[in-house]
């Protein structure tokens, strides 16, 4: 896709990255502020650019249907989202062998963590979460280092742009939907 570069006059009345990348594109920008991300398409504020406009939407519905990788020896995963259920926080994000059964629910003193498990990974599970609103920034951090970890082998990778945008360039990192 040819992905348009942000400039952050564009978003004169609106929100602005923490992540002031000189002409970063989106795939750069999700990487390191997919809650940025996810508000300015909430709030509709790609629709000034008909091309931004379009790179967001390809990047929304992609963030939603991430597949897992294969793990070493090339068994199938899943994923499984860990939160805490009294402050609705996102505390984990793991692949797991999909023949893993789904641990029980757990008591932490007087916290209650629960297992979620789903196919493909889905970064809009916290923010279209109502539940998880007051927690969402600590929640996108787990998200995102866990993010990097099952899908570039480590946290501590510095994603480039001509990375960000071959993730979302290549159709084989995505779960196909049917619409």
């Amino acid at each position: 896709m040819d992905w348009k570069r942000l400039h952050f006059s564009d978003f004169k009345n609106g929100i602005i990255p923490k992540t002031r990348i000189h002409e970063a594109t989106l795939p750069l920008i999700y990487f390191n502020e997919p809650l940025w991300f996810y508000r300015c398409f909430k709030d509709k504020r790609f629709l000034f650019d008909p091309e931004l406009q379009m790179n967001a939407k390809d990047i929304y519905e992609k963030s939603r249907n991430i597949k897992v990788p294969p793990s070493t020896n090339g068994e199938k995963r899943e994923v499984e989202y860990l939160f805490d259920t009294d402050e609705w926080k996102i505390n984990k994000l793991v692949a797991v062998p999909e023949t893993k059964p789904l641990p029980p629910i757990t008591h932490v003193s007087s916290t209650s963590l629960h297992w979620h498990r789903e196919k493909n990974i889905n970064m809009t599970f916290a923010f279209n979460g109502e539940a998880f609103q007051d927690h969402l920034e600590t929640s996108y951090i787990v998200l995102c280092r866990s993010l990097k970890r099952i899908l570039f082998g480590t946290e501590d990778i510095t994603l480039t742009k001509d990375i960000c945008e071959s993730f979302f360039d290549n159709p084989d990192n995505f779960v196909t939907v049917d619409k």
